[in-house]
């Protein structure tokens, strides 16, 4: 990994998927990691997802995001 940002994979549920902010050791990205993740939440929700955060080994937190129902 060479780059600071998102990167999605696949959710534990059909249809979800996890967004993490990354990069690269000793690039501070684990720092920026809420404020990035409150962005996005909110530029997804504007579309209708619905989004969790999550804390998930050693901390570190993602959004597990989905599909409105609406």
């Amino acid at each position: 990994m060479a780059r600071t940002g998102y990167r999605t994979s696949e959710g534990g549920q059909a249809g979800q998927v996890q967004v993490r902010w990354v990069g690269p050791r000793g690039s501070g990205a684990r720092y920026q990691e809420q404020e990035q993740l409150q962005r996005c939440q909110a530029v997804l929700r504007s579309w209708g997802f619905e989004t969790v955060e999550v804390r998930g080994p050693g901390g570190r937190r993602y959004l597990e995001a989905e599909a409105g129902l609406g």
